[in-house]
């Protein structure tokens, strides 16, 4: 008897440890390709000088249980005539098409891929691309001349408009090469401007570009200034001589005079050294030449200009005399 009820028991043991196991298998979840890219778009693209079309989309809503490992591009003549154009990868949301010809119609659309599958593809967009615009070059003829306490810019228009009118000129303004900012936007038919805003004897910087309707345009060299009084009827004579690895620069004044500061621009580099002499009692006289400094890395061709500041000894007149030097 008792014998009976234990079989019984392990009967029942058994069936229902089966029932539990074939319950685990059957609600295991399934994995899917993704859904598809969404909101997608096209848009003109030639700020490189070449005409081409961006695509730009986000990631799917759901990605099917698996990481999306890439997009692919698909491109046509007709929405219902797609073929694949490209394959990216799963860490760009964009495509730039550069194969494309002004007024065809294209369309494109865009599907993601993980390891289970690829999604159905994303809504189709369509773009013409009917004109193409660039940058305009850098405006011709851009100089900056001192003056007292001002800095007379002129330019002339640009070589090439980017095909398309332009509206503006943005003059940039610095006291070092490396940061210049927006000083004034003047008009298209404006080419010259007056800088008042300046000290004498300080360093400035200065860039011009042209804008049309759709880019701004190259901006030009930079040019090195140093505003300047008139000049008081003193003239330096500038001499050079090669010492070794270095180079030496001289110079001897017109009259005698007692020099407060001697500035030596590269504008080519740009490049600016100044000098104050604290011993402004001191006669530099006109029947001898006196060291400036020495300098390496000078080469034949540099065109170097020096500004010299004073008073001239004879009546106490205040001067600014500049010099240019081209190294033979």
């Amino acid at each position: 008897m008792k014998k009976y009820i234990l079989d019984i028991f392990l009967l029942i043991f058994i069936s229902v440890n089966y029932n539990c196991t074939n319950n685990e298998t059957i609600i295991n979840p399934s994995n899917n390709a993704p859904s598809s890219p969404r909101n997608l778009i096209a848009v003109s693209d030639s700020t490189s000088g070449a005409l081409r079309i961006r695509l730009k989309w986000e990631v799917p809503s759901n990605n099917g249980g698996a990481a999306i490992i890439q997009y692919i591009v698909y491109k046509g003549t007709s929405p219902n005539n797609l073929l694949i154009l490209n394959y990216i990868g799963s860490d760009s949301l964009s495509f730039i098409d550069s194969n494309v010809v002004i007024g065809n119609l294209y369309y494109y659309a865009v599907s993601a891929k993980n390891e289970f599958g690829e999604s159905s593809k994303s809504n189709v967009v369509n773009l013409s691309v009917n004109q193409t615009f660039f940058r305009p070059t850098e405006p011709t003829n851009f100089t900056c001349l001192p003056g007292n306490n001002k800095v007379s810019i002129n330019w002339n228009a640009p070589v090439y408009n980017g095909g398309s009118n332009i509206i503006n000129y943005k003059i940039y303004k610095g006291t070092t090469p490396n940061n210049t900012t927006l000083l004034i936007i003047v008009n298209d038919s404006t080419f010259s401007y007056v800088d008042s805003a300046v000290i004498n004897f300080n360093q400035y910087y200065y860039q011009i570009s042209a804008s049309n309707n759709y880019y701004e345009g190259v901006r030009s060299n930079l040019i090195s200034v140093s505003p300047t009084p008139a000049n008081s009827n003193v003239t330096f004579t500038i001499q050079g001589q090669v010492n070794g690895a270095n180079y030496n620069f001289y110079f001897r004044p017109s009259v005698d005079v007692r020099i407060s500061r001697i500035i030596a621009n590269l504008p080519a580099q740009p490049y600016s050294d100044t000098i104050t002499n604290t011993n402004t009692a001191y006669v530099f006289s006109k029947d001898s030449f006196y060291t400036w400094y020495e300098y390496n890395g000078i080469s034949t061709g540099q065109a170097w200009t020096f500004i010299f500041s004073g008073h001239r000894v004879s009546d106490n007149n205040a001067y600014t005399s500049t010099t240019n030097f081209i190294v033979p």
